[in-house]
C-alpha cells in the first residue's frame, strides 16, 4: 500500500523540532509518587535509577537479556515496566517476561505480523469508505487520526 507524498497539512512545521517540554511536562513527583511522561532522552531521577537497576539484576538473575531481545530498546523503556508495576521490581519482572512470551507468540515477525489480521478489516474499508484517515494536527502538533467505526463492516470480516 502506497501513500505517496506527504499532504502539507499532515507534516509537522519545522519549529516542532526545536520544541523542549518545560520540566513539568516531562516528570514530576518524587518517588513512588513521582509521574514520568516522557522518558526518552531524560535524566532519570536517583530513585528511577535505582530501581531500574534492580530490575535489570533480577532479569539477568534470570538469564534474560532484554537488551538482546529488544535491541531498539534502552534502558528508559524498561523503565516503563518499574512505572507500570507500581515500582514492585519481582512484579515488574514477572510482567517482562509475560510480555516477551506474547511477543514471541504474537509477533514473531515484528509488527509485521499483524498486517494479515487486520488486513480485512482495515484494507478494503479505508480505501472504499473512507473508515480510517489522517486530518491535519492538533495545536500541539501531533496527528489526528480520525476512526470512523461506523464505516466499518464487521460481517464482512468475521473470519478474524
Amino acid at each position: 500500500m502506497s501513500f505517496g507524498c506527504i499532504p502539507d497539512n499532515v507534516k509537522a512545521p519545522t519549529e516542532s523540532l526545536s520544541y523542549n517540554p518545560p520540566p513539568n511536562i516531562i516528570f514530576f513527583g518524587k518517588g513512588k509518587s513521582a509521574q514520568r511522561f516522557i522518558f526518552r532522552n531524560q535524566q532519570l531521577s536517583e530513585f528511577e535509577n535505582d530501581k531500574l537497576s534492580r530490575l535489570e539484576q533480577e532479569l539477568k538473575k534470570s538469564n534474560i537479556n532484554i537488551y538482546q531481545l529488544h535491541p531498539t530498546w534502552d534502558r528508559k523503556d524498561i523503565l516503563r515496566f518499574c512505572y507500570g508495576t507500581g515500582w514492585k521490581t519481582r512484579t515488574a519482572k514477572e510482567v517482562v517476561v509475560k510480555y516477551l512470551k506474547w511477543k514471541q507468540t504474537m509477533m514473531p515477525q515484528g509488527s509485521l505480523s499483524l498486517y494479515p489480521r487486520v488486513s480485512k478489516i482495515l484494507v478494503k474499508p479505508i480505501q472504499e469508505t473512507g473508515s480510517i484517515y489522517i486530518h491535519g494536527r492538533d495545536s500541539h502538533y501531533r496527528p489526528i487520526m480520525v476512526i470512523n467505526f461506523n464505516r466499518f463492516n464487521i460481517k464482512k470480516v468475521r473470519s478474524i
